[in-house]
């Protein structure tokens, strides 16, 4: 009896390469999206500002009122309430006033100039000086970072909102100078309530995964493309 066989169609070198980069193109398409709609869950979500130089006033009780939510600011205005706000800090940048919406991480009775990548979290020693001042531990002519634990749904500093408890974590870039008032330059903080965040921690871009696959893929293709030609 005779055996029958199977012949395989020859491709040539330069199509197998054109159909090596159509599947690894697709793959990375197919990867990207996968990603993107998986749900975050036990890490939540990072919300970072981008850069703002949010300018301090320089000297007195001038103040500059901030919403981290909605990233909006107004100035100090004398017999003026309802504003949204969550944290306003004083001329210079050397104390901020926090509130019962808001309490920073101390150290030594100041608000703590934290380290990148210090966690903030429920282990983290808090103070509200509602109402009140709090001195910040960041030296004049300097930039540090300032944890703390907010309420979101605050409608003002002094107004808790639906749920009367700070809690989600964040952290605010502050730079000091006296003289030509200092800057709020960025902040972040995680959207689920009770997850931690690290000091200067920003959200991780999905495009970065993608870049590194298609630059995995791109790598592939130069080793069989050697290959071929050897």
């Amino acid at each position: 009896m005779k055996t029958q066989t199977t012949t395989l169609p020859v491709t040539s070198p330069a199509l197998t390469i054109r159909l090596n980069r159509h599947f690894i193109a697709c793959s990375a398409a197919v990867a990207c999206v996968a990603g993107a709609s998986i749900p975050q869950q036990a890490h939540g979500a990072i919300v970072y500002s981008g850069v703002k130089n949010l300018a301090l006033p320089t000297v007195g009780n001038g103040q500059l009122y901030l919403d981290f939510v909605l990233g909006t600011t107004h100035p100090f205005i004398p017999g003026q309430s309802g504003l949204d706000w969550d944290i306003a800090p004083y001329g210079g940048g050397l104390t901020n006033q926090s509130s019962y919406a808001l309490v920073t991480v101390i150290l030594g009775g100041k608000s703590a100039n934290l380290a990148p990548g210090s966690p903030i979290d429920g282990s983290s020693t808090f103070f509200a000086a509602a109402g009140g001042i709090q001195d910040v531990d960041i030296a004049d002519h300097t930039t540090g970072i300032i944890g703390f634990k907010f309420n979101p749904n605050s409608t003002d500093g002094f107004n808790p909102g639906a749920n009367s408890t700070p809690t989600n974590y964040g952290w605010f870039r502050l730079s000091v100078d006296t003289v030509t008032g200092g800057q709020i330059v960025d902040w972040a903080y995680e959207t689920t309530p009770a997850i931690g965040i690290a000091a200067a921690a920003v959200p991780e871009p999905s495009a970065l995964g993608c870049l590194a696959l298609g630059a995995l893929g791109l790598g592939t293709m130069r080793r069989r493309r050697a290959a071929l030609a050897a």
